[in-house]
């Protein structure tokens, strides 16, 4: 039917049927990744599969897969699917944490956590001796500046939702993270917010005029959001790329109240910052056209909706060479 698919294989089986891997990698519409090397699950239970149960173990399914599936001519994988769908933050282990404003203080104590026994570290050297691979970095941009330097020089990966960087830092990251250490920078790590401004996008090149409005907590530092500039950026960029002209202009002559309007960011959409108690993270980007509107809007209500997209980003960052912005290659959008 022409449409592209990504086929997960497991090493046994492409040891079995080269000729078909073979067949699927000349195809381009195929793309062939690793599901493990015998389909054992990660965790358990899972579906009545046999379980591997050590970290060593785990690591040896996923090269031993990988290295089969390169000989049966299937290319280099570099996206894994657990077997069975199977998973969970066991695949995962918290080895440091650095905050120099509570080193040498309990993390369950700071944290509220429960059995870690981890001291908290003043510096991110200490990541070199508990042997981390990924830092996740949530600070304020003066502070991540000099850790993910430091990552960057020890081959760490890295995953940042710190925002406040401009096209400065970001230019000096990708020069940074070109050897062997990798870094995702993302302004939002919820799942739903990427899908907001993949939807802000394919909407901007249709429409004449945009605004941004974003609401946040009443801690937030930085004005307005990453997520909001972030938006506008990559709308901005499928405007440019669709070759349709400028933003409708602003009919404002007379501002009675300075900032009235808002911010104006450079191509001309406003956008308007909200902070206030009781709101988390939430944003909505308002679209007209003759005669009508389109609103896409997301809404965080808790701050547990970042973490699926900051654990996908911590098992993807050492697969995702150099610098990666955002979360939409982690979901294919």
């Amino acid at each position: 039917s022409g449409t592209p698919a990504t086929v997960f294989l497991t090493g046994l089986w492409a040891q079995t049927y080269p000729d078909i891997v073979q067949s699927l990698a000349a195809d381009p519409l195929f793309e062939i990744e690793n599901h493990s090397f015998d389909h054992s699950a990660f965790r358990a239970p899972c579906y009545g599969l046999p379980t591997v149960s050590t970290d060593a173990a785990r690591r040896k399914e996923l090269s031993d897969g990988a290295r089969a599936i390169t000989a049966a001519g299937g290319g280099t994988p570099i996206y894994f699917r657990f077997p069975g769908g199977c998973h969970a933050a066991t695949d995962l282990e918290l080895v440091v944490a650095v905050d120099p404003a509570a080193a040498g203080r309990p993390l369950d104590e700071v944290a509220a956590l429960h059995g870690s026994g981890l001291e908290i570290a003043p510096s991110p050297a200490a990541a070199s001796e508990a042997g981390a691979e990924v830092m996740v970095d949530f600070t304020v941009a003066a502070a991540a500046r000099d850790n993910l330097r430091w990552c960057a020089d020890h081959g760490v990966h890295v995953v940042c939702g710190t925002t406040g960087f401009d096209e400065a830092d970001l230019e000096a990251l990708r020069t940074r993270f070109s050897g062997d250490a990798h870094a995702i920078v993302a302004a939002n790590f919820s799942i739903g917010a990427a899908l907001m401004m993949r939807c802000a996008e394919v909407c901007a090149p249709w429409v004449g005029g945009a605004e941004v409005v974003e609401l946040h907590h009443d801690h937030k530092r930085d004005a307005p959001s990453g997520t909001s500039l972030e938006t506008i950026r990559r709308m901005q960029g499928a405007r440019d790329a669709a070759g349709v002209g400028d933003w409708a202009p602003d009919p404002t002559e007379n501002e009675l109240v300075p900032g009235a309007r808002g911010g104006r960011v450079p191509g001309g959409v406003h956008v308007h910052s909200v902070r206030l108690p009781g709101f988390v993270a939430h944003q909505e980007v308002i679209f007209g056209l003759q005669g009508e509107t389109l609103s896409v809007r997301h809404d965080s209500l808790d701050r547990a909706s970042f973490m699926p997209g900051v654990l996908l980003a911590v098992r993807r960052v050492a697969d995702l060479e150099g610098l990666t912005i955002g979360l939409g290659d982690l979901l294919g959008l």
